[in-house]
């Protein structure tokens, strides 16, 4: 699988988990599923920014993209450690219950910008930028790195 069709098929992943939590009705599943898109997002940003991102940083078509995806990247796991809190620390839950919607939603806004600026945007001028063998090893090097990432976690 190359690089590009990877980093989709991670996204089109966070996107199921996505609908799952908002359709889930208890507590105990939408801890569940937050738990499996905070590993979802955590190792595909990890992966981007080890094994991907800095092939193109120093391209100046693609600069100012990375830029803005490191700083979606730290974004997210900001929102995450806020939802993380009151999903397992907070004890009350019920009173939170607004708050993390909310800042789930907020949560999925930013994911699916980055995702779209992604797909629309960086990745065509990747494509243009390799040709197939190569999208094919950076896909390795990715492989690579999430199976590095998940010994780790």
């Amino acid at each position: 699988m190359d690089a590009t069709e990877l980093l989709e098929a991670d996204h089109q992943k966070v996107r199921s988990l996505f609908e799952q939590i908002q359709n889930a009705d208890h507590f105990a599943e939408k801890r569940r599923i937050f738990a499996l898109i905070r590993q979802e997002l955590e190792v595909h940003s990890n992966i981007e920014e080890a094994a991907f991102y800095p092939l193109f940083a120093h391209r100046d078509e693609l600069s100012e993209l990375i830029e803005g995806s490191y700083d979606d990247h730290q974004e997210v796991r900001d929102l995450l450690n806020e939802i993380q809190t009151v999903l397992f620390v907070v004890s009350d839950q019920e009173q939170y219950a607004e708050q993390v919607e909310d800042k789930l939603d907020e949560l999925m806004e930013l994911v699916q910008h980055h995702v779209e600026e992604e797909e629309d945007e960086l990745f065509p001028k990747v494509r243009e930028l390799l040709d197939a063998e190569e999208l094919e090893q950076v896909g390795v090097e990715l492989e690579a790195a999430r199976s590095e990432n998940l010994a780790a976690a």
